[in-house]
């Protein structure tokens, strides 16, 4: 059965909800539900899923490499966010440079969503007015072309610099992706002959620039929960 929607959440009233509002829009088309990871990339599969809404906590979905291995196959699925906390425009900007085609804010209101949905179905992308302007998505940086097409970087590219931004060792990595360890290294060296990085400073900076961090993350990672400084494997360059 083709062209079917899926809605993503780890909370079902959450899904059933916004079920319940694209319904509204489309009742000929099958809308199914998908609770976790695994799930969601099983029916995108089955389903041959042309639009899948993914709620705004699946973050370890929400990355370009993950959402490359939900595709899989079926290049044409559009992946389109939607939350119920108070939006950030740097996570929208986060969102829309991941590939996302839009994002939906319950807190602007049911019909500004409603609205996004019927864009969303009509194959076009949609992101809240106040960073729209005449159409284009313009108030923030867009990074889906430009710099990143130039230096060739690969789904899988972006995933590892968004891990490695965040202070995660080689080893921590190949646990989160399933690589070896030695995979990891090599696809490292890789990346930083693809950038011109010579060190993790530099990566940094390049994360930072290219929108694939935030800085409150970089805070985070160097700081860590408790508040203190890290000043063991974060950003350092010991397992090169």
């Amino acid at each position: 059965m083709a062209n079917n929607i899926i809605v993503a959440s780890t909370s079902v009233p959450f899904a059933e909800y916004v079920r319940k509002n694209v319904e509204q829009l489309t009742r000929m088309e099958p809308i199914v539900l998908a609770s976790d990871l695994e799930d969601l990339k099983e029916k995108i599969k089955r389903y041959q899923a042309r639009l899948v809404f993914l709620e705004s906590n699946f973050v370890d979905i929400a990355t370009p490499y993950m959402m490359a291995v939900l595709k899989g196959k079926n290049k044409k699925v559009r992946f389109a966010i939607f939350s119920f906390e108070k939006v950030v425009s740097e996570e929208v900007e986060r969102f829309y440079n991941l590939g996302a085609a839009g994002y939906l804010n319950y807190r602007d209101g049911l019909e500004s969503c409603l609205k996004g949905y019927r864009k969303l179905l009509e194959g076009k992308d949609y992101f809240p007015d106040e960073l729209e302007e005449t159409g284009a998505s313009c108030h923030f940086a867009d990074y889906r072309l430009g710099e990143l097409k130039q230096q060739e970087l690969t789904m899988q590219d972006r995933e590892l610099i968004c891990l490695m931004s965040r202070g995660k060792s080689a080893e921590e990595i190949s646990g989160l992706l399933h690589l070896t360890y030695e995979t990891v290294k090599n696809y490292k060296s890789r990346i930083y002959k693809k950038c011109g990085i010579k060190n993790s400073v530099h990566l940094l900076l390049f994360a930072l620039y290219m929108g694939l961090i935030s800085s409150e993350e970089i805070l985070k990672a160097a700081f860590g929960e408790g508040g203190e400084l890290m000043t063991k494997g974060v950003y350092g360059d010991s397992e090169e």
